[in-house]
């Protein structure tokens, strides 16, 4: 229920934009620097040509992000897929394959897809420095909302007359966390004592966040409380201003919100300098 993480509110358009973030923003943020030869070693020779691991990483740039962060694991399967590819392509070429109009068409795609990433990557890092992401960090910072975040703990029960016993019990002096982990039906919280963390009034059901406007802190409520779920006997921890990230845990995300403002105005310029005519009506873009 408590949600944590920096989130960027972003309207993408459709179209280029599209094409650009989807294709050109994984290749811009993951992309491997230019390996040193002497942090470049040969890995595997095939047919006397030796494969160093800057090519092994650079093959595996069009695999999803969660087989990236394992390269360590799963280092010995890539190298083993880099050469299946090398001894294809040998045997393409053996063919003369090369020669094709199909390859040499596909070539071409991937030669402006190689410049277009290169383009926008070059763009990016231009216009995205350390003191803009900082500026920007501040401007969200003085944006933040004003909140209140709560800290609470519940028994969750399935009927009223179960909640008023566990609350009698409470008021006779029993110990809140003792009931959550022996009466509760949210486990997940009853095993912590029924603590649910920090979180913001409307992360809750609308009863539950009701419920702890009229609560002190440190105090449990008086009568159980309704919801979907079931009846709750509720504890509020503790009340705070909700304090925003820090401006490491939220550069990532000013970092991919930035790149997703300039690209769009990038395309919007070039669009604007460009003569574009639509020869049927059908593409052509709809009005907003």
């Amino acid at each position: 229920m408590f949600l944590s993480s920096l989130k960027f509110n972003l309207k993408l358009s459709f179209g280029i934009i599209i094409v650009c973030i989807s294709m050109v923003m994984s290749n811009i943020l993951y992309a491997q620097e230019p390996a040193k030869k002497d942090n470049d070693p040969v890995v595997v020779k095939l047919n006397g040509m030796e494969i160093h691991k800057s090519e092994i990483l650079s093959s595996t740039e069009e695999l999803p992000a969660q087989y990236r962060q394992q390269i360590d694991v799963l280092f010995p399967m890539f190298v083993e897929r880099f050469v299946t590819m090398k001894l294809f392509t040998e045997e393409g070429r053996k063919l003369k394959l090369e020669q094709g109009d199909d390859v040499k068409k596909q070539m071409l795609r991937f030669e402006d897809e190689a410049v277009r990433n290169a383009f926008v990557r070059n763009y990016l890092e231009q216009k995205i420095t350390e003191p803009a992401l900082k500026t920007r960090y501040e401007k969200f910072v003085k944006e933040f909302p004003n909140q209140t975040e709560t800290r609470a703990s519940h028994i969750l029960v399935d009927n009223e007359d179960e909640a008023k016993s566990i609350i009698k019990q409470l008021e006779g002096g029993a110990d809140f966390a003792n009931l959550a982990k022996e009466k509760s039906k949210d486990k997940a919280s009853g095993a912590q004592g029924g603590d649910l963390g920090y979180f913001l009034a409307d992360q809750m059901v609308p009863e539950f966040s009701k419920a702890i406007e009229g609560i002190d802190v440190g105090k449990t409520s008086k009568e159980a409380v309704k919801s979907p779920f079931g009846w709750h006997i509720i504890k509020v921890v503790d009340k705070r201003k909700k304090q925003p990230p820090s401006f490491e845990e939220a550069k990532d995300d000013i970092r991919q919100s930035v790149s997703v403002e300039l690209i769009e105005a990038l395309a919007k310029d070039l669009k604007a300098k460009a003569k574009i005519e639509y020869v049927d009506k059908k593409a052509q873009p709809q009005k907003p």
